[in-house]
């Protein structure tokens, strides 16, 4: 059975977020997010715009990953080693995330789903406990999560977060900044269908056993890892 541990402030997913074992810096997550307001306000201005003119706005849960990863031996123990032990964010989780079973598959340790638009009766942060993985959902701007969590402290996955999502400019500059940022030192940020792959932060290179290899939604499946800071 799950527990649900509901909380409804900024400061309760500090908390959270130091009970798993991130200790974000408030003060430099502040800052950050001074600098990033104008373009959260721009594009929840838009987004409020677009869904009152579609109607009633259900996020789509995240997909067309977890069938792309245990293809083979190498990239099985490849993500095992990149994966198993370590928190990974999901970006733009949707009301129903898939991530779940590959989370619990290779091992996370805790996995963060952050998601603006869910139902509106799940509203806050919380805790959710789902086999052997731990969850934190957040419900909250991408780039408010984001900003809280610590230098090269996670993995990154994404999924669908496209210029129909995210169309201020500035915005997902801001979003691959702070990606290139909270990734670990030989961490991956990996996912499908996002045209953010096309803008990969400096410091990050594209696996090679990917390149010709069309699979996922439409063979956009994407996988990079991050260079060690220490070389």
């Amino acid at each position: 059975m799950s527990e649900i541990f509901e909380t409804n402030a900024y400061d309760d997913l500090v908390m959270l977020l130091r009970d798993h074992g991130l200790d974000p810096d408030v003060e430099e997550a502040d800052v950050r997010l001074e600098m990033y307001q104008p373009f959260i306000d721009q594009l929840a201005a838009r987004q409020k715009k677009r869904f009152m003119d579609i109607g009633r706005y259900w996020a789509p849960a995240s997909m067309g990953v977890e069938d792309n990863l245990d293809i083979d031996e190498i990239e099985r123990e490849y993500y095992f080693s990149k994966l198993r032990g370590k928190v990974l964010v999901d970006v733009g989780a949707g009301k129903e995330s898939h991530i779940r079973s590959l989370a619990l598959r290779f091992g996370v340790r805790l996995l963060i789903e952050i998601e603006k638009h869910y139902p509106n009766d799940e509203t806050g942060w919380y805790n959710v406990f789902e086999d052997e993985l731990s969850i934190v959902r957040a419900r909250g701007d991408i780039l408010e999560v984001l900003s809280l969590l610590p230098d090269g402290s996670v993995n990154v996955v994404m999924n669908h977060i496209e210029r129909c999502i995210t169309p201020i400019d500035a915005y997902r500059h801001a979003m691959l900044e702070e990606v290139g940022r909270v990734v670990l030192p030989l961490g991956i940020w990996f996912g499908n269908k996002s045209d953010l792959r096309h803008f990969v932060p400096p410091g990050f290179t594209r696996k090679t056993f990917f390149e010709n290899n069309n699979r996922g939604f439409d063979g956009q499946f994407f996988s990079f890892e991050k260079g060690d800071s220490n070389s």
